[in-house]
């Protein structure tokens, strides 16, 4: 039975514990803020120790998985889908529905070089496992995060926008990508002091690099990591839906569909994990989109925040399903 949230970190201060890498504080030094205060983080606590890492303090998480909002029931197990619900998150909130990473600031943007990582899960855990990549990768933490609580486990995460863990070349704007470049390395090597158990990655699409080099740098920092005792978990790349879906929904919510072979990518993960050891590959894709067709709302939850990024919430009601997926 999931619990009300009940927990916060001061937007203003950034309040969390400065030890090897950032991180909300422990659940005993954690204390309510006034919502007279100006934006607030929020971590939000669950009953058996779940929690997650959303970024907000205003949408009720208890109601994810009530007969209202089954989310991806509706698809998975074909849950019936009441009409005239109030959406979750509602479109007011829509764009900030966001994982925690971007307001401890450890998403890092495009310019930085920095391997800064946001502590999540279970501080005491005694697992370890991370989470490495773009924002595509970035927007499974909450269902990551609900995952890592519910076993215990740490977590660290490092993403960073536009850059894909990979050890194939990118280009932003043309022109070499050398912070990712750097940025990729830093993260690599402080992978391997934290010697986690696992890591999760998912991606963009990255056009400008050649499809068979993206496959081979994959390849390459897998079986890197693979040797040093990491197992690696590769989320497929989620659709880029053609519609914006705040604007969307505003306007008429029966026309915020696309047909799905037209907004999935090339499953190059699938592609690059081959029969390489240690590596398993998740498409999550079914739990987003229909059979033919991809909707900005399923189960009374909204799927996209933007075009190509999920809403935190709808992360959080996945979780489970990738921890199936998984094999967690």
């Amino acid at each position: 039975m999931l619990i009300a949230l009940t927990l916060a970190i001061s937007d203003l201060s950034y309040r969390y514990v400065e030890q090897r890498y950032r991180q909300p504080r422990s659940d005993t030094e954690r204390k309510p803020l006034a919502y007279a205060t100006a934006a607030v983080a929020v971590c939000v606590m669950m009953s058996g120790g779940l929690g997650y890492a959303l970024d907000r303090k205003d949408v009720d998480i208890s109601l994810i998985g009530t007969p209202n909002y089954p989310g991806p029931a509706a698809l998975l197990a074909n849950a019936s889908v009441p009409r005239d619900v109030q959406l979750l998150p509602s479109l007011g909130k829509l764009r900030r529905d966001v994982p925690i990473v971007y307001r401890l600031k450890c998403h890092q943007e495009q310019d930085s070089t920095q391997a800064v990582g946001c502590q999540l899960g279970d501080p005491q855990g005694t697992r370890t496992i991370v989470v490495a990549g773009d924002s595509h990768a970035a927007q499974w933490i909450p269902a990551i995060d609900k995952i890592a609580r519910d076993r215990k486990w740490k977590l660290v995460t490092f993403t960073k926008a536009a850059c894909p863990f990979t050890l194939a070349a990118v280009t932003d704007e043309g022109k070499p990508y050398e912070a990712c470049a750097t940025w990729r390395d830093n993260v690599r090597a402080e992978i391997r002091k934290l010697r986690p158990d696992l890591m999760f990655t998912s991606q963009s699409r990255y056009s400008d690099t050649p499809e068979p080099a993206m496959i081979d740098g994959l390849r390459s920092i897998w079986s890197d990591l693979n040797r040093t005792g990491v197992r690696i978990i590769a989320i497929r790349n989620t659709p880029f839906v053609k519609f914006d879906p705040g604007d969307c929904l505003a306007a008429d919510a029966d026309k915020c569909v696309n047909a799905r072979q037209e907004v999935e990518t090339s499953d190059v993960f699938a592609l690059a994990a081959g029969a390489l050891p240690g590596v398993r590959v998740v498409d999550m894709n079914d739990a987003l989109c229909g059979k033919d067709s991809c909707s900005a709302v399923v189960g009374n939850i909204i799927v996209w925040r933007d075009h190509h990024h999920m809403t935190a919430t709808y992360a959080l009601a996945l979780a489970p399903y990738l921890a199936k997926a998984a094999g967690l």
